[in-house]
């Protein structure tokens, strides 16, 4: 069985929050750790609100800052410190972030009771975080400031076990067996090797899941959202606000689903709502329209990731 992903979705607007959404921040957790993308203001109560704990925090990545992605940073930092939390903190940003950080803890007078360490992103597409089993790639987006998506995603899981394959092969039932799945090559008191491809089907993909706002619809979030799992996507403005959309940098939700159909993606979740709408049922159907396997964002709402062909 693979490690459960589960995305929860800490805040949802844009802008300026409202009383159903806080500002942009989401969550993705894998095992043990979680990992945080952006930090609009509020976003340590958000957190407090849901299943996630201050441990587990592996990195933390702002998308750009503009300020409702990044002013809730200061106060998250504090409530872990608070928290008497010491594991170090890795952020990932656009250049400028270390600045206002040391310059918000500087006025404020606060001493972290752990190191943090602030990795400027480059305009070139990268790798910014490995660990077991997954990866974090960043590449840019088009909106009014250097903006980048992220892009979560695991290896390649070895194929479906066939028990029949392996008792074919004189394989006892036991230990033998989770060696074969786990990709390893076994021998047999007859002095005969059997291959994990004797017994596995094709190796399966691992799931991927794309964060891709503020942006305008462009090819870079096509290319490297192809085939996710779930793609969450700016979706600011309802129709007839296109030209709005492409001047603020921002997509109409109909916009999101057309890139969500371009890049074959599993699932979209429509985010960063405006504050103009109190109702967004609108939104999620102009999505509809153009991609059915579409859904609206929610402060607090966990989606769980399945695993393809489990």
């Amino acid at each position: 069985m693979s490690e459960a992903i589960e995305v929860i979705f800490l805040g949802t607007g844009g802008g300026v929050p409202s009383a159903r959404r806080f500002l942009p921040a989401m969550a993705v957790r894998r095992g043990g750790e979680w990992f945080l993308f952006d930090a609009g203001e509020g976003v340590q109560m958000r957190i407090r609100q849901s299943p996630l704990g201050w441990s587990g925090l592996r990195a933390i990545f702002i998308s750009h800052l503009h300020g409702d992605h990044v002013l809730g940073l200061p106060g998250l930092l504090m409530s872990i410190g608070m928290a008497k939390m010491e594991s170090p903190i890795h952020i990932f940003a656009p250049r400028g972030l270390q600045r206002l950080l040391d310059t918000a803890l500087q006025v404020c007078r606060v001493q972290l009771p752990f190191p943090i360490t602030v990795h400027c992103m480059e305009k070139e597409p990268s790798t910014l975080l490995t660990g077991s089993g997954y990866r974090i790639d960043a590449a840019p987006v088009r909106h009014r400031a250097p903006c980048w998506g992220f892009f979560f995603r695991e290896d390649e899981r070895p194929g479906r076990f066939f028990p029949e394959r392996a008792r074919l092969k004189g394989v006892p039932a036991g230990p033998l067996y989770k060696a074969l799945q786990s990709g390893q090559a076994i021998e047999l008191p007859n002095g005969a090797t059997v291959h994990p491809t004797d017994v596995l089907g094709p190796p399966r993909p691992g799931r991927v899941i794309a964060y891709c706002t503020d942006t305008t619809p462009c090819d870079e979030t096509i290319r490297y959202a192809r085939n996710a799992d779930l793609l969450i996507h700016d979706a600011t403005f309802g129709e007839g606000l296109e030209d709005e959309a492409r001047i603020s940098g921002h997509s109409t939700a109909a916009q999101a689903a057309a890139v969500a159909r371009a890049a074959d993606v599993r699932k979209l979740v429509l985010t960063h709502i405006s504050a103009r709408y109190e109702n967004d049922a609108p939104l999620l159907d102009s999505a509809r329209q153009v991609f059915p396997n579409s859904i609206m964002a929610a402060d607090l709402l966990t989606l769980t990731v399945d695993a393809r062909d489990e």
